[in-house]
Protein backbone atom coordinates (compact mmCIF):
# COMPACT_ATOMS: atom_id res chain seq x y z
CA UNK A 1 0.00 0.00 0.00
CA UNK A 2 1.28 3.46 -0.91
CA UNK A 3 2.58 5.28 2.20
CA UNK A 4 1.00 8.63 1.20
CA UNK A 5 -2.36 6.94 0.71
CA UNK A 6 -2.09 5.24 4.10
CA UNK A 7 -1.20 8.52 5.87
CA UNK A 8 -4.10 10.32 4.18
CA UNK A 9 -6.68 7.73 5.22
CA UNK A 10 -5.16 7.44 8.71
CA UNK A 11 -5.30 11.23 9.35
CA UNK A 12 -8.86 11.49 8.03
CA UNK A 13 -9.94 8.57 10.23
CA UNK A 14 -8.45 10.15 13.34
CA UNK A 15 -10.18 13.48 12.60
CA UNK A 16 -13.44 11.62 12.00
CA UNK A 17 -13.21 9.90 15.39
CA UNK A 18 -12.36 13.12 17.24
CA UNK A 19 -15.20 14.95 15.48
CA UNK A 20 -17.75 12.30 16.50
CA UNK A 21 -16.56 12.28 20.13
CA UNK A 22 -16.55 16.10 20.47
CA UNK A 23 -19.94 16.52 18.80
CA UNK A 24 -21.60 13.85 20.97
CA UNK A 25 -20.04 15.20 24.16
CA UNK A 26 -21.25 18.77 23.58
CA UNK A 27 -24.73 17.54 22.67
CA UNK A 28 -25.05 15.35 25.79
CA UNK A 29 -23.63 17.90 28.25
CA UNK A 30 -25.50 21.03 27.16
CA UNK A 31 -29.13 22.20 27.32
CA UNK A 32 -31.42 20.68 24.70
CA UNK A 33 -32.37 23.81 22.77
CA UNK A 34 -32.90 24.49 19.02
CA UNK A 35 -29.43 26.06 18.73
CA UNK A 36 -27.81 23.02 20.31
CA UNK A 37 -29.71 20.73 17.93
CA UNK A 38 -28.52 22.75 14.91
CA UNK A 39 -24.97 22.47 16.23
CA UNK A 40 -25.40 18.69 16.53
CA UNK A 41 -26.78 18.41 12.96
CA UNK A 42 -23.88 20.56 11.78
CA UNK A 43 -21.47 18.15 13.46
CA UNK A 44 -23.17 15.24 11.70
CA UNK A 45 -22.78 17.00 8.33
CA UNK A 46 -19.09 17.65 8.98
CA UNK A 47 -18.67 14.04 10.07
CA UNK A 48 -20.27 12.82 6.83
CA UNK A 49 -17.99 15.09 4.78
CA UNK A 50 -14.94 13.50 6.44
CA UNK A 51 -16.40 9.98 6.08
CA UNK A 52 -17.16 10.40 2.38
CA UNK A 53 -13.68 11.90 1.84
CA UNK A 54 -12.30 8.62 3.20
CA UNK A 55 -14.65 6.66 0.91
CA UNK A 56 -13.36 8.72 -2.00
CA UNK A 57 -9.87 7.39 -1.33
CA UNK A 58 -10.93 3.75 -1.40
CA UNK A 59 -14.00 3.67 -3.64
CA UNK A 60 -15.61 5.34 -6.66
CA UNK A 61 -13.85 8.74 -6.72
CA UNK A 62 -16.38 10.53 -8.96
CA UNK A 63 -19.45 9.34 -7.02
CA UNK A 64 -18.10 10.20 -3.57
CA UNK A 65 -16.64 13.52 -4.74
CA UNK A 66 -20.09 14.57 -5.97
CA UNK A 67 -21.61 13.70 -2.57
CA UNK A 68 -18.84 15.55 -0.69
CA UNK A 69 -19.33 18.73 -2.73
CA UNK A 70 -23.09 18.55 -2.18
CA UNK A 71 -22.64 18.09 1.56
CA UNK A 72 -20.20 21.02 1.70
CA UNK A 73 -22.91 23.34 0.41
CA UNK A 74 -25.39 22.26 3.09
CA UNK A 75 -22.70 22.28 5.79
CA UNK A 76 -22.00 25.91 5.00
CA UNK A 77 -25.71 26.67 5.31
CA UNK A 78 -25.84 24.87 8.67
CA UNK A 79 -22.92 27.02 9.79
CA UNK A 80 -24.85 30.10 8.74
CA UNK A 81 -28.03 28.93 10.47
CA UNK A 82 -26.11 28.07 13.64
CA UNK A 83 -24.49 31.50 13.98
CA UNK A 84 -27.72 33.31 13.11
CA UNK A 85 -29.55 31.38 15.86
CA UNK A 86 -26.83 31.78 18.46
CA UNK A 87 -26.51 35.52 17.79
CA UNK A 88 -30.30 36.13 17.58
CA UNK A 89 -29.87 38.03 14.34
CA UNK A 90 -33.63 38.06 13.86
CA UNK A 91 -36.59 36.87 15.93
CA UNK A 92 -38.86 35.35 13.28
CA UNK A 93 -37.77 31.72 12.96
CA UNK A 94 -39.91 31.25 9.85
CA UNK A 95 -37.22 33.15 7.93
CA UNK A 96 -34.81 30.24 8.48
CA UNK A 97 -36.06 28.58 5.29
CA UNK A 98 -34.53 31.36 3.20
CA UNK A 99 -31.07 30.35 4.44
CA UNK A 100 -31.33 26.99 2.71
CA UNK A 101 -32.94 28.07 -0.59
CA UNK A 102 -29.59 29.05 -2.25
CA UNK A 103 -27.99 25.81 -1.06
CA UNK A 104 -30.84 23.72 -2.47
CA UNK A 105 -30.59 25.35 -5.92
CA UNK A 106 -26.79 25.05 -6.04
CA UNK A 107 -26.88 21.39 -4.96
CA UNK A 108 -29.63 20.51 -7.47
CA UNK A 109 -27.86 22.22 -10.35
CA UNK A 110 -24.58 20.54 -9.40
CA UNK A 111 -26.13 17.06 -9.40
CA UNK A 112 -28.15 17.60 -12.60
CA UNK A 113 -25.13 18.65 -14.68
CA UNK A 114 -22.58 16.08 -15.75
CA UNK A 115 -19.44 18.02 -14.79
CA UNK A 116 -20.36 21.61 -13.83
CA UNK A 117 -17.01 22.30 -12.08
CA UNK A 118 -15.01 21.23 -15.16
CA UNK A 119 -12.67 18.93 -13.24
CA UNK A 120 -11.11 15.54 -13.75
CA UNK A 121 -10.40 13.12 -10.87
CA UNK A 122 -7.47 10.71 -10.84
CA UNK A 123 -4.98 9.18 -8.44
CA UNK A 124 -1.64 10.83 -7.77
CA UNK A 125 0.79 8.73 -5.68
CA UNK A 126 -2.14 6.70 -4.40
CA UNK A 127 -4.43 9.53 -3.27
CA UNK A 128 -7.44 11.02 -5.07
CA UNK A 129 -6.81 14.47 -6.55
CA UNK A 130 -8.75 16.82 -8.83
CA UNK A 131 -7.59 19.08 -11.64
CA UNK A 132 -9.40 21.89 -13.41
CA UNK A 133 -9.85 21.43 -17.16
CA UNK A 134 -11.43 24.87 -17.63
CA UNK A 135 -13.11 27.76 -15.89
CA UNK A 136 -16.85 27.23 -16.22
CA UNK A 137 -19.47 29.79 -15.19
CA UNK A 138 -20.76 27.45 -12.51
CA UNK A 139 -17.24 27.10 -11.06
CA UNK A 140 -16.99 30.88 -10.61
CA UNK A 141 -20.46 30.93 -9.06
CA UNK A 142 -19.59 27.98 -6.79
CA UNK A 143 -16.40 29.62 -5.51
CA UNK A 144 -18.09 33.01 -5.11
CA UNK A 145 -20.85 31.38 -3.11
CA UNK A 146 -18.35 29.92 -0.65
CA UNK A 147 -16.36 33.15 -0.33
CA UNK A 148 -19.46 35.29 0.22
CA UNK A 149 -20.80 32.80 2.76
CA UNK A 150 -17.57 32.93 4.78
CA UNK A 151 -17.61 36.75 4.67
CA UNK A 152 -21.22 36.73 5.86
CA UNK A 153 -20.30 34.38 8.71
CA UNK A 154 -17.60 36.78 9.85
CA UNK A 155 -20.02 39.72 9.65
CA UNK A 156 -22.57 37.83 11.77
CA UNK A 157 -19.93 37.09 14.42
CA UNK A 158 -18.84 40.75 14.50
CA UNK A 159 -22.49 41.79 14.79
CA UNK A 160 -23.00 39.34 17.65
CA UNK A 161 -19.92 40.66 19.46
CA UNK A 162 -21.18 44.26 19.41
CA UNK A 163 -24.83 43.36 20.01
CA UNK A 164 -24.57 41.15 23.09
CA UNK A 165 -24.11 42.62 26.57
CA UNK A 166 -22.88 39.37 28.13
CA UNK A 167 -19.14 39.00 28.52
CA UNK A 168 -19.37 35.23 28.05
CA UNK A 169 -21.05 35.61 24.66
CA UNK A 170 -18.53 38.28 23.64
CA UNK A 171 -15.74 35.83 24.40
CA UNK A 172 -17.46 33.06 22.43
CA UNK A 173 -17.93 35.46 19.48
CA UNK A 174 -14.22 36.34 19.50
CA UNK A 175 -13.13 32.69 19.70
CA UNK A 176 -15.56 31.67 16.96
CA UNK A 177 -14.30 34.51 14.77
CA UNK A 178 -10.71 33.31 15.25
CA UNK A 179 -11.89 29.75 14.61
CA UNK A 180 -13.55 30.58 11.28
CA UNK A 181 -10.58 32.66 10.10
CA UNK A 182 -8.15 29.91 11.17
CA UNK A 183 -10.08 27.18 9.36
CA UNK A 184 -10.27 29.26 6.17
CA UNK A 185 -6.53 29.85 6.45
CA UNK A 186 -5.91 26.09 6.83
CA UNK A 187 -7.99 25.37 3.72
CA UNK A 188 -6.26 27.98 1.58
CA UNK A 189 -2.78 27.01 2.81
CA UNK A 190 -3.40 23.35 1.88
CA UNK A 191 -4.58 24.26 -1.61
CA UNK A 192 -1.89 26.92 -2.10
CA UNK A 193 0.84 24.47 -1.10
CA UNK A 194 -0.37 21.76 -3.48
CA UNK A 195 -0.91 24.20 -6.36
CA UNK A 196 2.56 25.64 -5.92
CA UNK A 197 4.25 22.36 -6.80
CA UNK A 198 1.62 20.75 -9.03
CA UNK A 199 -1.61 21.78 -10.76
CA UNK A 200 -4.10 19.70 -8.76
CA UNK A 201 -6.32 20.13 -5.70
CA UNK A 202 -6.82 17.89 -2.69
CA UNK A 203 -10.58 17.28 -2.50
CA UNK A 204 -10.32 16.32 1.19
CA UNK A 205 -8.77 19.70 2.12
CA UNK A 206 -12.24 20.96 3.13
CA UNK A 207 -12.78 17.83 5.22
CA UNK A 208 -9.56 18.44 7.15
CA UNK A 209 -10.36 22.12 7.64
CA UNK A 210 -13.94 21.41 8.74
CA UNK A 211 -12.79 18.73 11.16
CA UNK A 212 -10.48 21.26 12.81
CA UNK A 213 -13.37 23.72 12.94
CA UNK A 214 -15.72 21.13 14.49
CA UNK A 215 -13.26 20.18 17.21
CA UNK A 216 -12.40 23.79 18.10
CA UNK A 217 -16.07 24.81 18.13
CA UNK A 218 -16.99 21.94 20.43
CA UNK A 219 -14.18 22.88 22.82
CA UNK A 220 -15.19 26.55 22.86
CA UNK A 221 -18.89 25.84 23.42
CA UNK A 222 -18.19 23.28 26.14
CA UNK A 223 -15.71 25.47 28.02
CA UNK A 224 -18.15 28.40 27.94
CA UNK A 225 -21.17 26.19 28.67
CA UNK A 226 -22.96 26.94 25.39
CA UNK A 227 -24.41 30.33 26.44
CA UNK A 228 -25.91 28.90 29.65
CA UNK A 229 -24.14 29.21 32.98
CA UNK A 230 -24.86 26.27 35.32
CA UNK A 231 -26.37 27.88 38.43
CA UNK A 232 -28.05 24.79 39.88
CA UNK A 233 -25.06 23.56 41.89
CA UNK A 234 -23.65 27.00 42.63
CA UNK A 235 -24.92 27.21 46.22
CA UNK A 236 -25.63 23.55 46.98
CA UNK A 237 -23.16 23.23 49.85
CA UNK A 238 -24.48 26.35 51.56
CA UNK A 239 -28.15 25.58 50.99
CA UNK A 240 -28.06 22.12 52.55
CA UNK A 241 -26.54 23.30 55.83
CA UNK A 242 -28.71 26.21 56.95
CA UNK A 243 -32.10 26.58 58.61
CA UNK A 244 -33.13 29.92 57.06
CA UNK A 245 -35.01 30.19 53.77
CA UNK A 246 -32.31 30.39 51.13
CA UNK A 247 -32.95 30.23 47.42
CA UNK A 248 -31.41 31.46 44.20
CA UNK A 249 -33.63 33.24 41.68
CA UNK A 250 -32.59 33.68 38.09
CA UNK A 251 -33.22 36.94 36.23
CA UNK A 252 -36.82 35.81 35.50
CA UNK A 253 -37.64 35.13 39.19
CA UNK A 254 -37.58 31.35 38.79
CA UNK A 255 -36.10 29.26 41.60
CA UNK A 256 -32.95 27.53 40.35
CA UNK A 257 -31.74 26.21 43.71
CA UNK A 258 -33.32 26.28 47.16
CA UNK A 259 -32.50 25.03 50.65
CA UNK A 260 -33.95 21.74 51.81
CA UNK A 261 -36.24 23.32 54.42
CA UNK A 262 -38.44 25.02 51.79
CA UNK A 263 -38.68 22.01 49.47
CA UNK A 264 -42.05 21.02 50.97
CA UNK A 265 -43.35 24.58 50.75
CA UNK A 266 -42.61 24.85 47.01
CA UNK A 267 -44.17 21.43 46.34
CA UNK A 268 -42.09 20.88 43.20
CA UNK A 269 -39.45 18.35 42.27
CA UNK A 270 -35.77 19.23 42.28
CA UNK A 271 -35.77 19.31 38.48
CA UNK A 272 -38.76 21.66 38.19
CA UNK A 273 -38.59 25.45 38.10
CA UNK A 274 -40.92 27.35 40.41
CA UNK A 275 -41.83 31.00 39.92
CA UNK A 276 -41.22 32.88 43.17
CA UNK A 277 -43.25 35.98 44.02
CA UNK A 278 -41.73 38.42 46.52
CA UNK A 279 -44.29 40.92 47.81
CA UNK A 280 -43.42 44.04 49.79
CA UNK A 281 -45.35 44.38 53.04
CA UNK A 282 -45.84 48.10 52.50
CA UNK A 283 -47.52 47.74 49.12
CA UNK A 284 -44.64 48.94 46.93
CA UNK A 285 -42.50 46.22 45.42
CA UNK A 286 -39.01 46.91 46.72
CA UNK A 287 -37.72 43.72 45.08
CA UNK A 288 -38.47 45.10 41.62
CA UNK A 289 -36.76 48.36 42.62
CA UNK A 290 -33.73 46.35 43.74
CA UNK A 291 -33.55 44.55 40.37
CA UNK A 292 -33.87 47.82 38.46
CA UNK A 293 -31.25 49.59 40.58
CA UNK A 294 -27.48 49.25 40.93
CA UNK A 295 -27.27 48.12 44.57
CA UNK A 296 -25.20 44.98 45.09
CA UNK A 297 -26.96 44.03 48.35
CA UNK A 298 -30.26 45.02 49.92
CA UNK A 299 -32.01 44.26 53.21
CA UNK A 300 -35.77 44.66 53.55
CA UNK A 301 -38.96 43.06 54.85
CA UNK A 302 -40.75 41.03 52.20
CA UNK A 303 -43.62 38.57 52.06
CA UNK A 304 -42.62 35.34 50.32
CA UNK A 305 -45.51 33.88 48.37
CA UNK A 306 -44.99 30.11 48.27
CA UNK A 307 -48.55 29.48 47.07
CA UNK A 308 -51.91 31.21 46.90
CA UNK A 309 -52.69 30.32 50.50
CA UNK A 310 -49.20 30.49 51.97
CA UNK A 311 -47.58 33.92 52.29
CA UNK A 312 -44.84 34.10 54.92
CA UNK A 313 -43.52 37.47 56.20
CA UNK A 314 -39.71 37.52 56.30
CA UNK A 315 -36.73 39.75 56.77
CA UNK A 316 -34.86 39.30 53.47
CA UNK A 317 -31.24 39.78 52.55
CA UNK A 318 -30.90 40.19 48.78
CA UNK A 319 -27.62 39.96 46.91
CA UNK A 320 -26.87 40.16 43.19
CA UNK A 321 -24.93 37.18 41.84
CA UNK A 322 -22.57 37.35 38.87
CA UNK A 323 -20.86 34.50 37.06
CA UNK A 324 -17.19 34.18 36.20
CA UNK A 325 -17.73 36.44 33.18
CA UNK A 326 -19.21 39.21 35.37
CA UNK A 327 -22.67 38.73 33.84
CA UNK A 328 -25.74 39.04 36.08
CA UNK A 329 -27.25 35.57 36.60
CA UNK A 330 -29.73 36.13 39.42
CA UNK A 331 -30.35 37.02 43.04
CA UNK A 332 -29.41 35.15 46.20
CA UNK A 333 -32.17 35.49 48.80
CA UNK A 334 -31.57 34.72 52.47
CA UNK A 335 -34.85 35.10 54.38
CA UNK A 336 -35.55 34.85 58.11
CA UNK A 337 -39.17 34.23 58.97
CA UNK A 338 -40.77 37.21 60.72
CA UNK A 339 -43.06 36.37 63.62
CA UNK A 340 -46.22 38.47 63.56
CA UNK A 341 -47.79 40.56 66.31
CA UNK A 342 -50.16 37.80 67.43
CA UNK A 343 -47.24 35.47 68.12
CA UNK A 344 -45.46 38.27 70.00
CA UNK A 345 -48.56 39.03 72.10
CA UNK A 346 -49.10 35.38 73.03
CA UNK A 347 -45.45 34.71 73.83
CA UNK A 348 -44.99 37.66 76.21
CA UNK A 349 -48.62 37.85 77.42
CA UNK A 350 -49.09 41.44 76.30
CA UNK A 351 -52.32 43.43 76.46
CA UNK A 352 -53.82 45.36 73.56
CA UNK A 353 -52.53 48.60 75.09
CA UNK A 354 -49.04 47.11 75.30
CA UNK A 355 -49.22 46.18 71.61
CA UNK A 356 -50.29 49.71 70.65
CA UNK A 357 -47.35 51.22 72.53
CA UNK A 358 -44.89 48.68 71.04
CA UNK A 359 -46.16 49.46 67.52
CA UNK A 360 -45.49 53.19 68.00
CA UNK A 361 -42.04 52.47 69.44
CA UNK A 362 -40.94 50.11 66.65
CA UNK A 363 -42.52 51.73 63.60
CA UNK A 364 -42.44 55.45 64.47
CA UNK A 365 -39.89 55.66 67.33
CA UNK A 366 -42.10 58.08 69.29
CA UNK A 367 -41.36 59.38 72.78
CA UNK A 368 -43.61 58.58 75.74
CA UNK A 369 -45.27 61.99 75.51
CA UNK A 370 -45.94 61.61 71.77
CA UNK A 371 -47.33 58.11 72.29
CA UNK A 372 -49.65 59.46 75.01
CA UNK A 373 -50.96 62.13 72.66
CA UNK A 374 -51.66 59.49 70.02
CA UNK A 375 -53.48 57.22 72.50
CA UNK A 376 -55.15 60.08 74.39
CA UNK A 377 -53.47 59.15 77.67
CA UNK A 378 -50.83 60.88 79.78
CA UNK A 379 -47.11 60.41 79.32
CA UNK A 380 -46.79 59.04 82.86
CA UNK A 381 -49.30 56.31 82.02
CA UNK A 382 -47.21 55.40 78.98
CA UNK A 383 -44.11 55.22 81.19
CA UNK A 384 -45.94 52.88 83.57
CA UNK A 385 -46.92 50.60 80.67
CA UNK A 386 -43.31 50.68 79.41
CA UNK A 387 -41.98 49.44 82.76
CA UNK A 388 -44.39 46.51 82.58
CA UNK A 389 -43.30 45.81 79.00
CA UNK A 390 -39.59 45.96 79.98
CA UNK A 391 -40.23 43.48 82.79
CA UNK A 392 -42.02 40.99 80.50
CA UNK A 393 -39.24 41.22 77.88
CA UNK A 394 -36.47 41.09 80.49
CA UNK A 395 -34.83 44.33 79.32
CA UNK A 396 -33.99 47.66 80.95
CA UNK A 397 -33.78 50.13 78.03
CA UNK A 398 -35.73 50.96 74.91
CA UNK A 399 -32.75 50.01 72.73
CA UNK A 400 -32.72 46.47 74.16
CA UNK A 401 -36.46 46.27 73.54
CA UNK A 402 -36.03 47.37 69.91
CA UNK A 403 -33.39 44.68 69.36
CA UNK A 404 -35.89 41.99 70.38
CA UNK A 405 -38.75 43.58 68.43
CA UNK A 406 -36.59 43.56 65.25
CA UNK A 407 -37.27 39.81 64.99
CA UNK A 408 -41.02 40.38 64.80
CA UNK A 409 -43.27 41.90 62.17
CA UNK A 410 -45.64 44.28 63.95
CA UNK A 411 -48.39 46.05 62.05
Amino acid sequence: MNSLFFITVYVLTIMLSIQIICGAYVFLHNPKCPTCRIHFIKNIAITLVILFSIMMQIGNMIFWNRIVNTLLVFTLMLLMHFYIRISDLYKNKENDIFIYIPAIFIALFYNIQENPLSIIIYRHKGIAVTKNTGNSLYLYFYKSYFVLSVILLIIILIFWYYKTLKNREKRIAILQFVNVVFVCAVFFVINFTTNRYCSFHLPFACALALSVYGVLTSIVLHCHQFRKFDNKNYFKTVFDNVSDFIFFLDSSNYVIRHSANIHALLKVSDKALCFMNLLDIEGTNKYEEFLAGDNQIYNTNLNIKFSKKMIIPTNCYLSRVYDVYNDFVGVLVVAIEEYDSKYLQQRYQLTERHMEIIEFIQNEDLSSKQIGEKLLISGRTVEWHLKTIYTKFGVKTRLELLNILSEYLIK
